[in-house]
């Protein structure tokens, strides 16, 4: 008799929360009060930008999302927010710097199994990646994610990146590495043997707001927040990427202004997607 096929969707969100920290020093109209410049401004808008990002990360119901730009001064509201809406945090400062990188799951739904973080480069770090091993509870599906922060345009990091997402995972492991690249790598790309999902035609083509796309902005313009996905043995167990209603809406949601500030809520919109693996009946929860 032919084992039972078994759809596992998971819904899987990225997101740059932009840190009050770098959102003050760099002047950005997304995170400061009464915004009038770079230079012209009121200070952080945190407390009025907060809810809006709740709101969207309520919206997005994810089973697992990956974060940029968390810092101490916003912990404590974040991972109270996360806790109220299901979701454990796993937290992992960068070196040297004032921000954080983070990885959320439902709590309910997902034991940890092991994180690790990995800093780049390693003799002066200016960036770092965060990664956890999650073992889904009601299927037995391992998924190890990574968040992580880039540079852009750095060829040896985004290799050291997936070598340290896939170094020693267990065969059968979805593999997620979830960031801000800072670099649009165009419609298409499999780096490293994972893929991705192109935006449809009537999403948003950029992660950013339209004041960010101009040519002097140095901090990436087009599409560069991510999400790659590799399977572990996708003969047996195949995976499938498609967008939802739910993630597809909340991709737009995130890429307008809020009522709380008339600006997005942070300066990157979120990505979202949603993972089937269809597994065989006799493997899940084995």
């Amino acid at each position: 008799m032919q084992a039972q096929r078994t759809r596992i969707p998971f819904r899987i969100g990225q997101f740059n929360l932009l840190c009050p920290t770098y959102g003050v020093k760099w002047g950005e109209r997304e995170a400061c009060v009464d915004w009038r410049s770079k230079e012209e401004h009121g200070g952080s808008n945190w407390e009025q930008r907060w809810p809006a990002l709740l709101r969207i990360l309520t919206a997005a119901s994810c089973d697992v999302i990956a974060l940029q730009e968390l810092e101490d001064s916003m912990r404590s509201s974040l991972e109270d927010g996360l806790r109220s809406i299901g979701l454990t945090l796993a937290w992992f400062p960068h070196p040297g710097r004032a921000d954080a990188v983070g990885i959320a799951f439902k709590t309910d739904d997902f034991s940890i199994e092991n994180t690790a973080c990995k800093d780049f480069p390693l003799d002066d770090p200016k960036a770092t990646s965060g990664l956890v091993d999650l073992r889904h509870q009601p299927t037995g599906v391992s998924i190890r994610c990574v968040s992580t922060h880039q540079r852009g345009g750095n060829a040896v990091q985004l290799a050291d990146t997936f070598e340290f997402a896939c170094a020693g995972t267990p065969c059968s492991s979805l593999v997620l590495v979830c960031g801000d690249f800072n670099e649009d790598f165009g419609p298409s790309i499999e780096p490293f043997g994972f893929r991705t999902l192109d935006r449809g035609e009537d999403e948003p083509v950029v992660s950013r707001p339209e004041h960010k796309q101009c040519p002097e902005n140095k901090s990436g313009q087009g599409k560069i927040d991510y999400i790659f996905v590799k399977g572990g043995d996708e003969e047996r167990e195949p995976v499938f990427l498609e967008r939802d209603e739910c993630s597809a809406e909340t991709i737009k949601m995130s890429h307008a202004a809020c009522v709380e500030t008339g600006e997005w809520p942070s300066d990157h919109g979120m990505e979202a997607l949603q993972i089937v693996v269809v597994a065989n009946g006799e493997v899940v929860g084995s």
